[in-house]
This record gives structure tokens, C-alpha cells and sequence, in this order.
């Protein structure tokens, strides 16, 4: 029940592939940190069975409007045009700091030696850049990952072979 869901546990759902007599083709994985500024923030990462993040999106938040909200949030710019056009958007909008995730190995982020840093010079392969004027709420989403890593990386067996 993502509703009763406390912050620090983590739940996963796998996808199964029905052409490959249900083989899992990737997992998913949400979990909740208690380190917002607003309070939870809610996380699911989509995650291939090799341990590759495939995205992430954050599913539930209180964070501050035009704040936090720029480490949360997903948008996309739209013009006038593309209201009326028939194409449809393929995939999830953008998100310069939730798509930093993306490619990443679980066995990397999944550590304790993860962190958030605020300048690029300090960028590392197990570190991600946090949003300026939201620190803490790039801090609550990079818990949560990492949360969501971790578990993976402990239990990937069980949960790739069930």
C-alpha cells in the first residue's frame, strides 16, 4: 500500500515479459525518505536486471513550489503549436537533476559512499549535482535512490528470480 508506505522501505515490482515465457525484463523500485523539506518525498526507479537505472521519478512530495519542486518535478516546455499538433510525446519529460540517474549502476549508487554535491567541479561517478536553492530536497530523492540501490543490490537475487 504506497499510501501506509513508511519512509525507508522499499518495494519492488517486476516486469515480465509475456514473449519470453515471463522473464523479468526490469523491476521497479519505490521507496520514501523522510529527509524532504516538506516532509516524504516518494521515489520509484526503474532498474534493468543487469543493475542499470533505466529513470527515476519522484511519485510524492510536499516540497516547496518553484523550490524543491525543481528537483522533484518533471516538466516539459510546451508551444502553441504542439497543442494542436497530432505527435504525441514519446517518454517522461525532462528533468536535468532526476535524469542524472539514469545509466547509473545500482552497485554505485547503492553504497554509503553516495552523496549530492553543489558544484560540477566535485561531480563524481558516485555522486550526483544538486539542484541550487534545493539542496534538501535533491538530498531527499538521492536517499531514496539510494535506498532503493541498496535493496536492490542486497536482494537482486530473490527479486530477479521469483
Amino acid at each position: 500500500d504506497r499510501q501506509g508506505k513508511d519512509a525507508g522501505e522499499v518495494i519492488f515490482y517486476r516486469a515480465r515479459d509475456a514473449a519470453e515465457n515471463g522473464q523479468i525484463v526490469a523491476v521497479a523500485g519505490e521507496a520514501a525518505s523522510a529527509k524532504g523539506f516538506g516532509g516524504n518525498v516518494s521515489v520509484m526507479a526503474g532498474i534493468g536486471p543487469d543493475g542499470t537505472i533505466i529513470n527515476v521519478v519522484v511519485t510524492n512530495h510536499s516540497e516547496t513550489p518553484g523550490l524543491g519542486t525543481n528537483a522533484t518535478d518533471r516538466t516539459l516546455t510546451r508551444y502553441i503549436w504542439q497543442a494542436f499538433s497530432p505527435a504525441k510525446e514519446a517518454g517522461l519529460p525532462p528533468s536535468k537533476y532526476l535524469d542524472q540517474y539514469s545509466g547509473r549502476d545500482t552497485s554505485t549508487i547503492g553504497t554509503p559512499a553516495f552523496h549530492v554535491v553543489g558544484k560540477s567541479a566535485e561531480l563524481a561517478d558516485n555522486a550526483v549535482l544538486a539542484v541550487s536553492g534545493a539542496t534538501i530536497s535533491s538530498r531527499a530523492v538521492a536517499d531514496a535512490v539510494n535506498l532503493i540501490c541498496t535493496a536492490f543490490e542486497t536482494s537482486k537475487d530473490e527479486i530477479l528470480t521469483k
